[in-house]
């Protein structure tokens, strides 16, 4: 489960550790963009799956909605699969 902590920290048990939100950078070409209306649903999935991003440069390849939300609840980490 995700909890943000009071430092904004995001943790998952069993988890890699969370990564900085700093060091992760979106793909400039996603093609989905998030109504407000999806907003809530999505912060529920934050207690499923962090993001997915390329290991070798940060940047994200799944999870683009995710890490908004993460951002924008004021989160300083989020939990990521490295592929």
């Amino acid at each position: 489960m995700a909890r943000v902590s009071a430092v904004g920290r995001v943790t998952r048990l069993g988890e890699e550790p969370a990564v900085p939100i700093a060091n992760l950078a979106p793909w400039k070409a996603n093609p989905r963009r998030m109504p407000p209306r999806e907003a809530e649903s999505l912060r529920r999935s934050l207690e499923t799956f962090g993001v997915v991003a390329r290991r070798s440069d940060g940047r994200v390849i799944g999870g683009h909605q995710r890490l908004e939300a993460l951002r924008e609840m004021g989160a300083a980490t989020v939990p990521v699969q490295w592929v």
